[in-house]
């Protein structure tokens, strides 16, 4: 498999407390790190996601995050 390479991953995500917002982006690389995208150079992607997304717990949350972040990239 690929490597994925990430400089920089920004989340902006309101009402999270701090130790919600570390263990959703530690979800988050791991979700990553297990996926198997395509090839590709991207400066920058953009996930939005909708109010029921955000709304649910922090697993299902990350796994919404991932899942868009890998199928832009293919």
């Amino acid at each position: 498999m690929d490597d994925i390479y990430i400089e920089r991953l920004i989340l902006d995500i309101p009402g999270l407390t701090a130790g919600q917002a570390e263990e959703l982006s530690g979800q988050v690389a791991k979700g990553l790190a297990a996926a198997k995208p395509g090839n590709g150079s991207f400066k920058s992607l953009l996930v939005e996601l909708n109010d029921q997304a955000t709304g649910n717990d922090l697993p299902r949350l990350a796994e919404a995050i991932v899942e868009s972040i890998v199928q832009q990239i293919g």
